[in-house]
């Protein structure tokens, strides 16, 4: 028999990619999560910051009503926490539930910190450590939360903000710590040494950014962070002893000035967001579009593949009926070869059309024309063909 071997058409990769895109998508949506509870994050952070800052410097009159609001946008930053925790997806919350306990709990006990701060009961460093501790908890839940396998790119940028970040946690511990040694007149050698392990934490942090953010993160804080502001900044930080002396600088001075620091900081934390969410939005448009394209390749594999599969079916039809014809010549071959040996064996008649009518009988397939007799004499009746057709010999006595 001849046959036609056609290769399979295999759409399997077409549903492996598809399937690929659509686990693409899901994490594209984490990432777009991820960023929003940063933002959530980082209000908060950066409230308390402030906090923390003006409950070290109570003493001064200015500040007084100043951190009372402070304290009433820290309360308000948190229900908000609270309430993006809740509203979001249990399936992208589940690195965090340790950290929120927590939260909660330092919250719960930051009421008696605020008591303590407003009756001079409580240690300056004390302070700063406690508020500290609640920062530091929020930044632990940022960089907690489990990178996205393929998005690379922003996960390396996500870990670049969670740095910067930090730097810029350590900048308000700073402006705390220098506002309450202008304020009191004088410097002891524990806020000294404290102020010294903060500059080495902030400088760390800082470095880590600055190498590895891309040139678009890096224009985003040069855009806003100039040489000559640093200037300022790093001669009040660098020479704190002689200012204190001179009291050419004052708290609120020095306040007001690192304060515009870190409000530039919190500036470029929501563009660099932006920045990161542009690049989420077009990795997304770029898995929709693959994903368009594989579809519209699946539709035209179909396509191909039912008119293969009629051009295969008249392919193998017409070999096939090519092959009968083959076949049919072949048995007709061996028939009338085997008819020939009894024409030269036989002498009547009678004897050749029951041999051949035996022979044709076999081959019940096959059609021929054929020439009959029928003869009526006293002894028998001899039908051996009727309408052209073999159909039995019979003998009628």
């Amino acid at each position: 028999m001849i046959t036609t071997e056609f290769p399979p058409f295999n759409i399997s990769e077409y549903l492996q990619t598809d399937a690929d895109i659509q686990g693409f998508l899901k994490e594209v949506e984490k990432t777009e999560h991820n960023l929003e509870y940063m933002k959530v994050t980082q209000r908060l952070i950066h409230s308390l910051q402030k906090e923390r800052g003006l409950s070290i410097s109570l003493g001064k009159d200015t500040f007084v009503e100043e951190l009372k609001e402070q304290r009433k946008f820290s309360d308000k930053a948190f229900a908000n926490y609270l309430a993006f925790v809740n509203e979001s997806d249990s399936r992208f919350m589940s690195d965090l539930s340790l950290y929120i306990k927590n939260l909660q709990e330092s919250f719960n006990n930051l009421e008696n910190l605020r008591k303590d701060v407003e009756n001079s009961n409580i240690d300056i460093l004390t302070i700063i450590d406690k508020y500290t501790k609640i920062d530091e908890l929020l930044l632990g839940s940022i960089y907690s939360i489990k990178s996205v396998p393929s998005a690379l790119d922003f996960n390396n940028e996500y870990l670049n903000m969670y740095h910067f970040l930090v730097y810029k946690e350590y900048c308000g511990i700073e402006r705390a710590l220098i506002t309450y040694v202008l304020h009191k007149g004088r410097m002891d050698n524990r806020i000294d040494k404290k102020l010294s392990e903060v500059r080495v934490t902030k400088d760390m942090n800082f470095n880590y950014f600055d190498k590895n953010s891309s040139v678009k993160m890096l224009n985003i804080y040069n855009n806003e962070i100039t040489g000559s502001f640093i200037e300022q900044i790093d001669d009040i930080r660098f020479n704190i002893e002689e200012y204190v002396k001179s009291k050419t600088i004052s708290a609120q001075d020095w306040w007001d000035l690192s304060t515009k620091r870190i409000d530039k900081l919190d500036v470029i934390f929501e563009n660099m967001i932006i920045e990161l969410n542009n690049i989420s939005k077009d990795t997304q448009k770029k898995a929709l579009s693959e994903q368009g394209i594989s579809f519209f390749f699946a539709i035209l594999c179909f396509v191909t593949l039912i008119s293969l599969f009629f051009v295969l079916r008249n392919i193998v039809f017409k070999e096939q009926k090519f092959y009968n014809t083959i076949e049919k010549q072949r048995k007709v071959y061996e028939l009338l070869n085997e008819a020939n040996k009894y024409l030269l064996k036989n002498d009547t008649k009678e004897e050749l059309y029951s041999q051949i009518n035996g022979i044709i009988s076999k081959n019940p397939n096959m059609v021929f024309s054929f020439i009959y007799d029928f003869e009526n004499s006293a002894l028998s009746n001899k039908v051996f063909a009727q309408d052209g057709k073999i159909k039995q010999k019979q003998f009628f006595e």
